[in-house]
């Protein structure tokens, strides 16, 4: 369900959405890589411990180094 809401509301969900509908992605796999993106969204948002903020640019998070699990 929430994937549903954030394909309606949010325009990068959106786009993502219809790119993989376009590229000839069944609607169950669209979706599903929605719902993928949103638990990666959530365990960075924890992982880092801050707020969602629907301003930031996205380009942010490929620039962030990645942190090497110990």
């Amino acid at each position: 369900m929430p994937a549903l809401v954030a394909m309606r509301f949010n325009k990068q969900m959106q786009e993502k959405y219809e790119a993989l509908k376009s590229a000839g992605k069944p609607a169950k796999v669209a979706l599903t890589a929605i719902i993928r993106k949103l638990v990666e969204l959530a365990n960075a948002l924890i992982r880092d411990d801050r707020k969602w903020s629907q301003r930031l640019d996205q380009d942010q998070y490929s620039k962030r180094p990645k942190v090497q699990a110990k």
